[in-house]
């Protein structure tokens, strides 16, 4: 956390009293960098884990801008565009707690809202639109909403923009707005030749802060632990949730289709929990969210498309069911906890399949991820390296003749028990211990 006060950054009046009335007196690292420069006109490309206060970084300043430069109901100011309607709802949130006094009005523009009923409040000529690139685009073409007057253009998760296959409905906004427009880009990694041709475009003389986005998350403590098979991370996650001290988990697979087996496999074994993934309509969803912010203690299992954006408070523990296929969306998964200072743990699951995208995600993480071993579930796959795969033995035309082992004692057959593991169940399942 920073030393300074937001005061230091020289704020409108209006903006440090809704901080206050928030209980916000000092900045964080990456406002204490970005407000500065922002306040200043300059274009900027960033570049922060998630849960490092981005979100007020680049709505301070604009809002700022805004009050000392132009008067409500000239026109939209500011675009935000955001990969995903719950990232954008809770930006807009965000937005209006801290524009409360300003008499600036902002306007969310997503799916999930009938394109009449949006486009009549569009005609009011908000001053700020926050919004996602279909729905955006959509309306933009209808000619429901202009961006000439626009001074200040920012994309929140431009990898996630780029990652769910936006960037031809970013690029034909961009391509429409005053080039004398103030751009900022913010993403939770550096991201790949996309980005990069994204930025030389549309601001290639931007500043960039890097809040160091490629070493390990300091506050999260990240674990990895082997299993043989499915059915066996099945059984490693139910003696997590068992035996793990938490409140709120999120448990990421990488298909809804893998969501919806485990999420069965719960229901069987009387855990409760909620799922969430491309399938669900728009009203399930904000009651997911809702409960999210509401409950004290609930377990999610979610895809990565279906949870981008969606901020969860207090997230305990995250656990990759799947392993991800890339160290981005690792890094995304496991910045949801961890959060503000707060203290998290993230724990992969990672079957003999997953061992080439485990070790290069490891090898990015600097090698933070430390191996645990559940004693009771111990598996024969430890992270070595995989056995060849069994080839059947040569043909013969005599017929293999039965051996038996017998002691030295008395000459019977060893009928000694092969060794298993002591569960509680019968069925291999450990217990499941009663929250307090």
């Amino acid at each position: 956390m920073s030393t300074i006060m937001f005061e230091q950054f020289k704020l409108n009046e209006r903006l440090l009293k809704s901080l206050n009335q928030l209980s916000l007196t000092k900045p964080t690292t990456i406002q204490e960098k970005v407000i500065p420069l922002a306040m200043q006109g300059n274009d900027l490309f960033i570049t922060a884990q998630t849960g490092t206060g981005k979100t007020l970084s680049y709505i301070l300043p604009s809002l700022n801008n805004l009050l000392e430069n132009t008067q409500p109901g000239k026109g939209l100011q500011v675009l935000i565009i955001l990969p995903t309607r719950e990232l954008a709802l809770q930006t807009q949130k965000v937005l209006q707690q801290i524009a409360r006094y300003t008499f600036f009005e902002s306007l969310l523009v997503t799916g999930g809202e009938g394109l009449q009923n949006q486009a009549a409040k569009l005609r009011k000529n908000p001053d700020i639109i926050v919004g996602t690139p279909g729905r955006l685009i959509e309306q933009w073409k209808k000619k429901q909403f202009s961006l000439e007057t626009l001074q200040t253009l920012i994309l929140d998760e431009t990898d996630r923009i780029l990652d769910m296959g936006f960037g031809d409905d970013v690029n034909t906004l961009i391509e429409n707005c005053p080039s004398t427009r103030q751009t900022l880009l913010l993403s939770a990694t550096k991201g790949d030749e996309a980005l990069e041709n994204l930025i030389n475009k549309i601001a290639p003389l931007a500043t960039e802060i890097h809040l160091e986005t490629d070493v390990p998350h300091q506050n999260i403590t990240q674990q990895v632990i082997f299993a043989d098979n499915t059915a066996h991370k099945e059984r490693l996650v139910e003696w997590l949730l068992a035996n793990e001290n938490h409140q709120k988990v999120v448990i990421f697979t990488n298909t809804r289709q893998q969501a919806n087996l485990l999420s069965e496999t719960f229901t069987a074994t009387q855990i409760k929990h909620t799922v969430l993934h491309s399938d669900k309509t728009a009203d399930e969803r904000k009651q997911i969210i809702h409960q999210l912010n509401q409950k004290h203690n609930i377990i999610l299992i979610a895809t990565d498309v279906a949870a981008r954006g969606i901020d969860i408070p207090s997230l305990d523990l995250v656990i990759n069911f799947d392993i991800p296929t890339t160290a981005d969306e690792y890094t995304h998964r496991i910045g949801r906890t961890g959060r503000m200072e707060n203290l998290g743990l993230a724990i992969s699951l990672v079957i003999p399949t997953d061992w080439k995208n485990y070790t290069n995600i490891k090898k990015s993480k600097n090698n933070s991820i430390v191996e645990r071993v559940i004693t009771p579930l111990l598996g024969k796959f430890q992270g070595e390296k995989i056995a060849p795969a069994y080839r059947s033995p040569a043909k013969t035309d005599k017929k293999p003749v039965p051996q038996k082992n017998y002691t030295q004692k008395n000459g019977k057959p060893d009928k000694t028990k092969t060794h298993r593991s002591k569960l509680v169940s019968e069925d291999g399942f450990a217990p499941l211990k009663k929250k307090k």
